[in-house]
């Protein structure tokens, strides 16, 4: 008999393997624990605030999203330091 998934599974949340990005930019949680499917709104928000452009098109790639889909991701609050 197969296994029945969770009526919380989302098939678009199922990703495989690990994008290719700097650990660094996750220093507060565990690299090689991280669910990418799971977690795609926060790992998506933390390289477009933390990553380099070649970063941020591989979070692009590897979850396989326009440009324009890209932006709604972008952190609202945005701290500025004022001088």
């Amino acid at each position: 008999m197969p296994t029945q998934l969770p009526a919380s599974w989302n098939a678009s949340e199922a990703v495989y393997g690990v994008p290719n990005i700097r650990k660094i930019l996750f220093w507060d949680t565990d690299f090689e624990r991280i669910d990418w499917g799971t977690y795609k709104k926060y790992v998506i928000g933390r390289v477009l605030e933390r990553g380099t452009k070649e970063e941020i098109n591989e979070i692009r790639r590897f979850y396989k999203i326009s440009p324009s889909e890209l932006e709604k991701y972008r952190n609202p609050n945005k701290y500025k330091i004022h001088s």
